[in-house]
This record gives structure tokens, sequence and C-alpha cells, in this order.
């Protein structure tokens, strides 16, 4: 079994602090917390216009090296 990033807990935490326990997130939601645009958005989270993610998906992506 992989063992979680040490950032993973608090990615989680800061992302449910920053949305006010919101727990699926949009990608207007995504592109205010990075300060992206929506294209940007799209292409590096896969998150597109009427589309959503879950705060845990979201953090682990977070986690990863870009």
């Amino acid at each position: 079994m992989a063992r979680e990033h040490p950032a993973l807990r608090d990615n989680m935490e800061d992302l449910l602090e920053f949305f006010q326990g919101k727990r699926v997130l949009t990608q207007t939601d995504l592109c205010r917390y990075s300060g992206r645009t929506p294209k940007w958005v799209k292409a590096h989270y896969g998150v597109g216009n009427h589309e959503t993610i879950g705060y845990r998906t979201f953090a682990r992506m977070l986690c990863e090296p870009t």
C-alpha cells in the first residue's frame, strides 16, 4: 500500500478552511484558489466548465510535482 504524501493532510485542511467546508469544487473554485485562468485549470487539473472535483483529489494533485 502506498504511503500518503507528507503534505496531503495539510493540503486537505487548507482547502477545507479556504472553501469554508465545501468538499466538491468547481472550475471557478480552482481558479479562485490558484489565481489561474479557466484554460490553465482545465489543462493542469482536468476540470472544465460545469465539472467538479473532490477536495481530497485536488489535495492529492497539489502534492504531485508539476
